[in-house]
């Protein structure tokens, strides 16, 4: 898998840091994993939802894989 790219966003209220990845490549049959932090500063304790974009090459394809996802718990009061 080559050319490894995560993009994240969250609703304007909240602030996204995203740390530096390991690694945007993993050689095939790797046991290996690519890394990244991500930091969401909430400082409204409102519900965390996160529309992400994963594009990669793999086998010469480029692909891409989108979503959304609030299933996170809730903050503390």
């Amino acid at each position: 898998m080559l050319g490894l790219e995560l993009k994240i966003a969250v609703p304007k209220s909240m602030k996204l840091i995203m740390e530096t990845q390991s690694s945007d490549t993993i050689p095939p049959q790797s046991t290996n994993a690519v890394t990244q932090l991500i930091h969401i500063k909430n400082e409204n304790k409102s519900d965390i939802r996160v529309r992400y974009q994963v594009n990669y090459i793999q086998n010469g394809v480029t692909m891409e894989q989108s979503g959304e996802f609030a299933g996170f718990p809730k903050p503390p009061a």
